[in-house]
């Protein structure tokens, strides 16, 4: 997948939903690949979606203000929308 293994791969905007559904399937797979060979893996976009269930950890900003963080199959989609519609806007 990569041509050397790197302890960190950052990815920004790395939203698959912007493209196709069977491109999206494939983006979500090279990551979750990605992260199956060692390396670790930091995604960063306003769509979530199913990069969230290949995810160990996940954290929610706004404006630079932390609002959650932990361990992604502990994240809620109520509080991702909240975060994202809710408490968000409130600030």
């Amino acid at each position: 997948m990569l041509v050397h293994r790197a302890d960190v791969v950052i990815a920004d905007e790395a939203d698959p939903w912007s493209c196709t559904p069977e491109w999206a399937a494939v983006v979500i797979e090279m990551f979750a690949e990605i992260c199956r060979q060692g390396s670790a893996v930091l995604l960063v976009g306003e769509s979530p979606g199913g990069l969230i269930e290949i995810a160990s950890q996940a954290a929610l900003l706004h404006n630079g203000e932390l609002l959650w963080s932990g361990p992604a199959d502990a994240l809620e989609r109520e509080q991702l929308t909240e975060a994202y519609f809710g408490a968000a806007q409130a600030k």
